[in-house]
């Protein structure tokens, strides 16, 4: 409670309009990262923030590179294997798929900077440059509000934050 106080502080102050956090499962059960939520959504409830959306992956993506044979599980340490069920989210709950792609070295140097989870022999780390931009050049997010509500268009996505 503590953190999500001090986070609402922040928002109300800079009079944020839209907060981002981590979709429900922390994307791929990551503890940091379903804490992340949790203070997120609650932060943005004491502050009166319209606008949450969760940044997730698109789980419909990846089960089908995974089945075409995109991404080899041999080679996976045990730490970077992830319950498929939990990973991302389905791509009929995702609202918005954000282009990133320019800014996939910046991408590929934050991962790197993240010695504590992330070692040099890393899958993620490993990925030739087509696989990785397929993965990570583009943020798939879903407006919390949406999602609750059930008011999801399928099939329709947002390719902006403030559409």
């Amino acid at each position: 409670e503590e953190a999500s106080q001090r986070l609402a502080q922040i928002l109300q102050r800079d009079e944020a309009d839209i907060l981002i956090g981590y979709d429900p499962h922390g994307v791929y059960g990551h503890p940091d990262h379903l804490k992340v939520h949790l203070v997120g959504a609650r932060a943005a409830e004491i502050a009166g923030v319209d606008r949450v959306l969760w940044a997730t992956a698109n789980r419909t993506m990846i089960l089908q590179a995974m089945e075409a044979g995109a991404f080899d599980e041999e080679g996976l340490d045990e730490d970077e294997r992830v319950d498929r069920s939990e990973f991302g989210m389905p791509e009929e709950e995702l609202t918005h798929a954000i282009d990133v792609s320019a800014a996939l070295e910046r991408k590929r140097a934050s991962l790197m900077a993240h010695a504590s989870q992330i070692n040099d022999e890393s899958f993620f780390l490993a990925m030739p440059d087509d696989l990785f931009a397929m993965a990570f050049g583009t943020e798939w997010l879903v407006d919390a509000a949406r999602y609750q509500q059930s008011s999801l268009r399928h099939g329709e996505l947002a390719t902006s934050l403030f559409d």
